[in-house]
């Protein structure tokens, strides 16, 4: 899928081509409407801007997984959402919305080790 040869592009350190399977991965799940697809591309896409060193980029990307992880009630998501939000934020010197998402991520990873057992 579009979305793994963009993981394979990242690792080998071609950021265009990671870039354009991640999106083409976004374009088909959004024409499908298939929301799970959309999560994980713009997880993806916020991952990709965030280790390439542009936060910046990654945050919309982010937000918008994390918009569609609360519809869908997914947690893990929601989590891996929160994790990377608060990542970009602390690299773009946003120490109290930083703040905000990490405390989000230790919440919800509690709420995930209870229903563990």
């Amino acid at each position: 899928t579009h979305g793994n040869l963009g993981i394979v592009y990242q690792a080998e350190g071609d950021t265009v081509k990671a870039e354009k399977h991640f999106g083409l991965h976004l374009s088909m799940a959004e024409e499908l409407d298939d929301l799970v697809g959309q999560s994980r591309a713009l997880n993806n896409l916020g991952h990709h801007f965030l280790t390439s060193g542009f936060p910046e980029k990654a945050i919309p990307h982010l937000e918008r997984c994390l918009q569609i992880s609360l519809k869908m009630k997914d947690r893990m998501c929601e989590f891996r959402a929160c994790n990377h939000l608060g990542q970009a934020y602390l690299a773009v010197q946003n120490h109290p919305k930083a703040i905000h998402y990490f405390e989000r991520v230790f919440s919800i990873s509690k709420g995930l080790q209870d229903r563990a057992g």
